[in-house]
């Protein structure tokens, strides 16, 4: 899993976006922060742990084809098998628990998807779409009730471009 980038330096402050409701954008923007920080750069990050947990597993799964591979070879002594074996659940059975610990005092992955579920209201187009994604709706879906541009001052064609295509 590759690293979470850093919550965006947004092009507007938010005074001076075009939004109707601007203390959601607020709170929008400070929630994102703190949930990039959940996963990144908080004291017990949640990316780098699901990261280790599934190299882990995978540096398991090659010791033990190699000694499937080579009965006869070190691997295959019971006292280093069992070794392996037992540090392997037990680290994978501690990562597991920390990435599903439901207690508030904890950062974690279920803490974090519950958060977002929280807050699940914050994820409205104005919000999270780019500013301008109105000028990348085709001709055919222009007609749909909206009015006009009202992000007309912002630009970020790629990632309008990315979620217009997720969109059609």
């Amino acid at each position: 899993m590759g690293p979470v980038t850093e919550p965006p330096e947004y092009q507007h402050a938010i005074d001076q976006c075009d939004v109707q409701n601007k203390a959601a954008l607020e709170l929008f923007r400070a929630r994102r922060a703190q949930w990039v920080s959940w996963l990144n750069h908080d004291e017990h990050v949640v990316a780098p742990a699901i990261s280790t947990l599934v190299w882990n597993d995978v540096s398991f799964r090659v010791l033990a084809h190699a000694a499937e591979l080579e009965p006869k070879g070190n691997l295959a002594n019971p006292l280093i098998a069992e070794a392996l074996i037992g540090g392997h659940f037990a680290t994978q059975t501690l990562a597991i628990r920390r990435l599903v610990d439901k207690r508030k005092d904890v950062i974690s992955l279920s803490r974090l998807l519950a958060d977002i579920g929280d807050n699940v209201d914050l994820f409205t187009r104005e919000n999270f779409a780019p500013p301008d994604i109105e000028d990348m709706v085709p001709e055919g879906r222009k007609d749909r009730g909206q009015s006009g541009n009202r992000h007309s001052r912002c630009t970020c064609r790629e990632s309008c471009e990315r979620l217009n295509s997720i969109i059609r």
